[in-house]
C-alpha cells in the first residue's frame, strides 16, 4: 500500500506545473525531533492538491545549513527543485536563511506565524501582563479545583443556563488562545465575581472595574487579528490571495481604533500593534518585482501561436477580463476559473500558477497534530521509518485514491 501510494503521488506531482512548499519543525514527546515537508498546487481543473512530501527525524543541530541539506534532499528525491515558486515556513532566523541563502529560493514567512508575533508584540505591557496573570491564576484555580468547578457550573445552571460554561486556559505559543481565554472570562463575568466572592480564592487576583474595563476593550482591539488568523489558517482557503486584503483591512480597522477612547493600558497595546503592523507587515518583503507577474504572463503567452500578435491578444484578454463581473468576496475563484479558463487561456495559466502559493506553514502543523497522535509515548518504539510511512499514508492516501477515481 505505502509503495503504491508513493507511486501515484510521484504522478501526481510530476502532472503539476509549478508548487508551493511549507515546512515546519516539531519535536515529539519523546523529544525526538522532525522535519515536515508539504506540497501545495492546482491541477488542471483548478482543484487544490496537497501532498506530504516529507517527514523525517532530524538528529541534528538546527542550524540553517543543516536545514538547507535537508530539504534539498527532500526536493531533489522528489524532482520538484525546478517546480518550486515559494517556500513557506515560520520566521525564525535559521529557516529563513536555508530558504532564501542557502537553497536560493523564494521564501514567505507564515503569515500566522507573524499575525502571534504582531499580537505578542502589543501585549508586552507591564500593566497587561498584571491583569492578564490574574485571569490566568483565577482560571487555574478552576482548573485545578473540582469543587469551584462545580460551582462554576451549577450557579450557571441556577441561571437557567443550559450549556453551562467551563473557564478556558491560555497557551503560550498560541496568541488567540489569550483571547478566546479572555472572551470566555468576560462572558462568563457575572459567574466569576459570585463564585469568587463566596470561595477562599487569593483576592490579590480579583480584578477591578478599570481591570474589567481593560480587558473589554482588550478583546475588541483583539478580535480583528482573531478573524485574520482564522481566516488564513482555512484549510482549502487561497490563503496567500488573502494577504493583501486582510493587511489593509487591519491598517484601516486600526486607523478607525486610533479615534476612539481606550483605557490607558489599552492605548498603550494599540501603539505597540500598530507599530508592530507597520515594521512586520507593511514593510515585509513579500511583494517582489511588481512587474513580476506581467513577466509571467507574457512568457506563457508567448507559448501560444495565435493570430496576431501575442501583446495584442494578451492585451485583448486582459481587457476582456477587467470588463467581468467582480467576483463577491464569498464566491469561490477556484470555480470560477475553472468554468472560464478556456476563455481567458494566458491568465488561466498563469492564476493556475499564482493561486497554488499559500500564505502559512498551517498544512506542517496540522501534520504534527497527526504526528502527535502516531508518535506518542504509547507507540514509542515505533521506528523512525515506520513512523514516517504511517505520516504519509495518513496524510496522502486519501488524495491519491480520489485523482485515481
Amino acid at each position: 500500500m505505502y509503495e503504491q501510494c508513493v507511486i501515484e503521488t510521484q504522478q501526481l506531482i510530476t502532472n503539476s506545473k509549478k508548487i508551493c512548499v511549507t515546512t515546519d519543525c516539531w519535536t515529539s514527546s519523546n523529544m525526538e525531533s522532525y522535519m515536515g515537508i508539504t506540497v501545495h498546487y492546482l491541477d488542471d481543473d483548478f482543484k487544490f492538491i496537497s501532498l506530504l512530501l516529507d517527514c523525517s527525524n532530524l538528529p541534528v543541530q538546527h542550524t540553517s545549513i543543516n536545514l538547507a541539506k535537508e530539504l534539498k534532499r527532500v526536493f531533489v528525491e522528489w524532482k520538484v527543485e525546478n517546480k518550486i515558486l515559494m517556500v513557506v515556513s515560520d520566521n525564525a532566523a535559521n529557516i529563513k536563511c536555508a530558504i532564501k541563502n542557502d537553497i536560493k529560493m523564494k521564501h514567505f514567512g507564515c503569515f500566522a506565524h507573524t499575525i502571534n508575533l504582531i499580537v505578542n508584540d502589543g501585549l508586552k505591557d507591564g500593566e497587561i501582563i498584571k491583569i492578564l496573570n490574574k485571569i490566568k491564576n483565577t482560571v487555574s484555580h478552576f482548573k485545578k479545583s473540582s469543587t469551584a468547578t462545580a460551582k462554576l457550573l451549577d450557579y450557571q445552571k441556577n441561571q437557567g443556563i443550559g450549556n453551562p460554561l467551563k473557564l478556558l486556559q491560555d497557551v503560550s505559543t498560541r496568541w488567540n488562545s489569550t483571547f478566546y481565554m479572555l472572551e470566555r472570562f468576560i462572558h462568563l463575568e457575572e459567574t466569576v465575581k459570585a463564585i469568587t466572592a463566596i470561595t477562599n480564592m487569593d483576592a490579590n487576583n480579583s480584578l477591578t472595574m478599570y481591570e474589567w474595563n481593560v480587558i473589554k476593550q482588550l478583546c475588541q482591539i483583539l478580535r480583528p487579528f482573531e478573524k485574520v488568523t482564522k481566516t488564513i489558517s482555512g484549510e482549502g482557503y487561497l490563503t496567500a490571495s488573502l494577504v493583501i486584503p486582510l493587511v489593509n483591512g487591519l491598517v484601516s480597522v486600526f486607523n478607525v481604533f486610533k479615534e476612539k477612547t481606550f483605557e490607558r493600558a489599552v492605548r498603550n497595546v494599540l501603539i505597540k500593534l500598530d507599530n508592530s503592523i507597520e515594521e512586520r507587515l507593511e514593510n515585509e518583503e513579500t511583494s517582489g518585482d511588481p512587474d513580476d507577474i506581467w513577466a509571467e504572463f507574457d512568457k506563457t503567452a508567448s507559448q501560444y501561436q495565435p493570430r496576431g500578435t501575442t501583446t495584442s491578444r494578451a492585451i485583448i484578454e486582459m481587457q476582456r477580463f477587467m470588463e467581468c463581473d467582480r467576483l463577491p468576496r464569498n464566491e469561490d475563484p477556484l470555480k470560477w476559473w475553472r468554468e472560464n479558463k478556456y476563455i481567458f487561456p494566458h491568465l488561466a495559466e498563469v492564476a493556475q500558477e499564482r493561486l497554488s502559493v499559500i500564505a502559512t506553514s498551517v498544512p506542517c502543523e496540522r501534520l504534527f497534530s497527526k504526528a502527535g497522535l502516531i508518535i506518542s509515548d504509547k507507540r514509542s518504539r515505533l521506528n523512525h521509518k515506520k513512523a514516517k510511512m504511517l505520516l504519509f499514508l495518513n496524510s496522502n492516501l486519501k488524495v491519491t485514491n480520489s485523482s485515481s477515481n
